[in-house]
């Protein structure tokens, strides 16, 4: 079972926190992982760099990506 439900690559705080307290009656926050910009989205998703001890096999469920995303856009991330 993973540990994250839900993969949520948002880089406005403001934007992440509405997106939280609207998810908020069906996922905790415990349960979803913020990465803010497109290069952490995809060390998460690859196990690599800060996330190298993370499982690789352990994904989550959904993932919510900002298309605008700095560092590497949310188009190239997906």
């Amino acid at each position: 079972m993973s540990t994250h439900s839900l993969l949520l690559a948002e880089d406005s705080p403001e934007d992440a926190q509405l997106i939280l307290k609207a998810l908020h009656p069906v996922i905790q926050e415990s349960m979803v992982v913020l990465c803010t910009d497109g290069v952490e989205a995809l060390d998460y998703l690859l196990a690599r760099n800060a996330h190298a001890n993370r499982n690789s096999e352990d994904l989550p469920g959904v993932a919510l990506i900002d298309l605008k995303l700095g560092m590497e856009n949310g188009t190239d991330l997906i």
